[in-house]
């Protein structure tokens, strides 16, 4: 009875403020990256905004604020917004595409930059990226010229990289220009994101891989964005959702969005862990694993994936049977009879192919007539 009169009020209260027939979208005019080259953030005034669904056009004030109003919309509706100013564009009109939702509390942040800066810096950083990698690349040929403990270094990174046993020159040769021409391929999407992000918004790590890239430090760039990038958005988005249940405003559209991305986030953490797989980087592809699970510890696609992956490429009985465990505990929890019965056929015909030692057969028994109990 309790549970029911709390959904009670919270419809009672959703219902009452999203009734409101007029609707602000607060925002604010910046210029990009003015914080991080001068010090201080540049507010852009007399900047012209539109909507899509139309609002009355607005223009931002002496201190680049403006706030557009909207009649008989729904908090959590997302609209389009348009920004114009004389000698100047829009530097992350992708992020409006997807932030501008009604009823926001904190204001929505339009970034600017000189026109034509966007295509000048896409050039300029990849320039920068193409440069650097091939600086890096002839270095590395002139090292295979010559005996040195460098050399052996070079080597061995060469054959932990890619798990293969080089001896012949030829071989070398090929998986250097191998690691090149993946290089440059990421270049071009590397110099879309730094030319499009604002760094005055950035954190310490992203600010980190901007400097890194403008002193041709590539592979230190790779090393900041890959994993922990990938771990921030994870957060980022667990974070977002638990302000989706605060924010009762715009609650619903706000908590869809962003299991959505979430959801993209796993979906990409299992392609990254299948790309480290196939080039044979096995504990980055189990790190992958791990941060897929730490968005949603009991989506059972994930957990049976990295069970499938420990038991053909770890052969990890320890890690197995912890992820087993966790497996059917999650399964237990579940609400959806079918769904439940389905993954636990699933699990145990995954588990007959599965060829590991276990040094206690007693408690891999015991977790097995738990998922029986499922069927």
């Amino acid at each position: 009875m309790r549970l029911n009169s709390y959904l009670l009020y919270f419809l009672f209260l959703y219902n009452t403020i999203t009734a409101q027939h007029d609707i602000a979208l607060p925002g604010i005019v910046v210029e990009q990256n003015s914080k991080y080259k001068t010090g201080k953030v540049v507010f852009l005034p007399n900047v012209s905004i539109r909507s899509m669904p139309p609002s009355a056009p607005q223009r931002s004030d002496a201190n680049g604020k403006f706030s557009l109003l909207f009649s008989d919309y729904r908090g959590g509706s997302a609209v389009k917004i348009y920004a114009a100013k004389e000698g100047f564009e829009v530097a992350n009109q992708k992020e409006l595409e997807n932030a501008a939702i009604l009823g926001r509390y904190e204001p929505l942040k339009i970034v600017m930059c000189k026109a034509g800066e966007l295509a000048e810096n896409q050039v300029k950083y990849y320039n920068i990226g193409v440069e650097a990698i091939t600086e890096s690349y002839e270095k590395k040929i002139a090292l295979l010229n010559k005996e040195s403990e460098e050399k052996e270094a070079l080597i061995q990174e060469l054959r932990e990289r890619h798990r293969v046993l080089l001896t012949e020159k030829a071989s070398i040769l090929y998986y250097l220009e191998k690691d090149k021409e993946e290089a440059l391929a990421q270049m071009r999407s590397f110099s879309e994101r730094f030319a499009e992000v604002n760094l005055d918004d950035a954190d310490s790590l992203y600010i980190a891989a901007y400097n890194a890239f403008i002193e041709k430090r590539i592979e230190d760039v790779y090393k900041i964005l890959d994993l922990q990038i990938l771990e921030k958005n994870i957060e980022a988005a667990k974070k977002l959702i638990a302000q989706g249940h605060e924010l009762i405003a715009y609650a619903d559209s706000v908590k869809v969005y962003n299991l959505h991305m979430l959801e993209q986030f796993i979906k990409g953490g299992w392609l990254a862990a299948n790309a480290a797989v196939k080039n044979q980087a096995l504990e980055k592809a189990q790190d992958y694993y791990k941060q897929a699970l730490n968005a949603e510890s009991c989506n059972i696609e994930s957990r049976i994936l990295y069970a499938q992956f420990l038991a053909e490429y770890m052969q990890d009985a320890v890690a197995y049977l912890d992820n087993l465990e966790k497996t059917i505990t999650c399964l237990e929890q579940s609400e959806k009879k079918q769904d439940r019965q389905n993954s636990a056929l699933l699990i145990l015909k995954l588990h007959s192919q599965v060829n590991l030692f276990f040094q206690n057969p007693t408690s891999i028994a015991l977790l097995i007539k738990r998922l029986e109990k499922l069927l």
